[in-house]
């Protein structure tokens, strides 16, 4: 762990690819060396192997007792989602908010709101929407960014009131970097 925490990350891969190497004495630690393993792929900007790497970790033996079980989902997510590979972002995205530790709200709130540009990019505004309001109902991290992008998109379906309302909520938080923005929107939803 000392060399990933010190960012050498290829350098980690070696020890962990050793750890995994000889016979399992603790099913813990291996399947932690196969997390922290496709974890180091994914600093890499490796994708392709982090996906590989968490999707072995799951199925590791002793894997499902570990705090990182959820998480290797929302990682799995994340890689997907660098891909450009939104339909096997999303599932992933969902599995770790149907599964997620209602403690852990920041992250919970993070994936609703890339299941919420999943859909909008995809052009399914009312489903994005949803989950932006999921988002916003967290009140936590980018907090703005959801309520903004729940607002445009009630614009895109043309529910003018809902995204005036959002807009002034909005607003009401003029260090907001979304300020700006939220109000030419608002003068464009009269």
């Amino acid at each position: 762990m000392e060399l990933f925490n010190n960012l050498e990350y290829e350098k980690a891969i070696k020890i962990f690819n050793k750890s995994l190497s000889v016979k399992p004495f603790n099913k813990s630690i291996t399947a932690q060396a196969q997390y922290w393993k496709g974890e180091s792929y994914y600093r890499l900007s490796k994708f392709d192997q982090a996906i590989n790497n968490y999707k072995v970790f799951l199925v590791t033996p002793g894997a499902i007792v570990l705090h990182e079980y959820n998480i290797a989902y929302y990682n799995i997510a994340y890689a997907f989602f660098k891909k450009k590979e939104y339909h096997n972002s999303l599932n992933w995205f969902r599995k770790f908010v149907d599964n997620a530790d209602k403690e852990e709200i920041d992250i919970i709130s993070d994936a609703n709101i890339r299941i919420g540009d999943i859909y909008f990019i995809n052009g399914n505004y009312k489903t994005a929407a949803e989950f932006y309001g999921d988002a916003v109902k967290l009140n936590a991290l980018d907090y703005n960014y959801a309520l903004f992008q729940k607002a445009f998109s009630y614009g895109l379906l043309k529910n003018y009131p809902q995204k005036i309302n959002d807009l002034l909520l909005l607003i009401k938080d003029t260090t907001s970097t979304y300020n700006d923005d939220g109000l030419f929107e608002l003068g464009k939803a009269y």
